[in-house]
């Protein structure tokens, strides 16, 4: 019997599938096996008191990595590495007050010992205390000395005190804040001359103007969310997320606000969308503030606001074809 060819590159890809699926769970068992025998002899060291040990058993515990995973006795490890002056246990520890876990909640705890974890110089210590002191938890609020903190984390080499660092000063001064008052005034502008619009039927210019405000509101939100909490989000996936919601609206705007001023051009908007992608990446590659992000997520972002452009220029497209042919006279036999 003759197998064809298409038969056999579904057999070799099940056969390379079942390969990878074996080496995987392979892997794991063979990493698994190895980290309990790491905590079965870190185990032994930290019960004769040696703080190092005590530390990583505790971060076993907290992770669940060779052993099954108790907050409580991660603490009870913390505590006793902290106890000796072991840095990252007493900044582990702080982390645990913060989240309430396995202990009650307490930020005047969580500064405290983020603080002694600080003290010795420790560069996550002196991230999350400047964060502590940055949005006042347990502590008067002082960003002047959350700043010098984050400064002295990101010189040794922390990425989110980094981060932050960039998110507050920003790579263009002031032009935020300037960003932002103009959606205001734009969105308010446009939101008026809405409001004047009266009559039953609404033309095409009217809904496009009604378009533009909820847009204009929509990324001026997200603006605000950015500007105000965007140094407090620790994850890259989120800020990346907000980025590129900001920059699809932002693309959006440009596209409804040409839309306006060229009713007849949208074939323009879009190329002018295409042409705006090669200028954004060679400007993000050297001013984004994603630039330590992952190659997929930057590019991902690169795409936003030509992606936000060429949307409703495509859509209005898209419309006036499917009222055109509604409009072609029909065809005598």
């Amino acid at each position: 019997m003759k197998i064809r060819r298409p038969a056999i590159a579904l057999i070799c890809v099940a056969v390379a599938l079942v390969g990878a699926l074996v080496w995987y769970v392979a892997r794991v068992e063979i990493t698994d096996r190895q980290l309990a025998k790491e905590a079965v002899a870190c185990r032994m060291r930290a019960e004769h008191g040696d703080a190092e040990c005590q530390f990583r058993l505790g971060s076993m515990y907290y992770q669940g990595q060779g052993i099954a995973q108790d907050y409580a006795k991660a603490a009870v490890w913390y505590r006793k590495s902290a106890d000796q002056g072991n840095a990252r246990a007493e900044d582990g520890l702080g982390f645990m007050y913060f989240k309430g876990e396995a202990v009650r909640q307490d930020f005047a705890q969580a500064s405290s010992w983020y603080r002694k974890s600080a003290e010795q110089g420790y560069a996550k210590g002196e991230y999350d205390l400047g964060y502590m002191s940055y949005y006042g938890y347990g502590m008067p609020q002082d960003r002047h000395e959350a700043n010098r903190l984050f400064r002295e984390a990101a010189d040794k080499g922390d990425a989110r005190a980094q981060r932050f660092l960039r998110w507050e000063r920003g790579y263009f001064p002031h032009v935020r804040q300037w960003v932002l008052w103009l959606k205001f005034l734009a969105a308010a502008y446009f939101g008026s001359e809405f409001l004047k619009l009266t009559g039953g039927r609404r033309t095409r210019a009217q809904i496009i103007i009604g378009v533009t405000v909820l847009l204009l509101i929509a990324s001026l939100s997200i603006d605000l969310l950015r500007y105000l909490y965007g140094g407090r989000v620790e994850s890259t996936t989120t800020v990346a997320a907000l980025y590129v919601l900001g920059q699809l609206l932002d693309g959006s705007v440009i596209a409804m606000l040409l839309a306006i001023v060229l009713p007849r051009r949208t074939r323009a908007v879009l190329m002018a969308a295409a042409a705006s992608f090669a200028v954004l990446i060679l400007l993000q590659v050297i001013y984004s503030e994603l630039r330590n992000a992952p190659i997929n997520i930057r590019l991902l972002c690169f795409a936003g606001l030509p992606a936000g452009m060429a949307i409703p220029p495509a859509i209005f497209v898209w419309i006036e074809r499917k009222k055109n042919r509604r409009e072609l006279p029909p065809v005598v036999g």
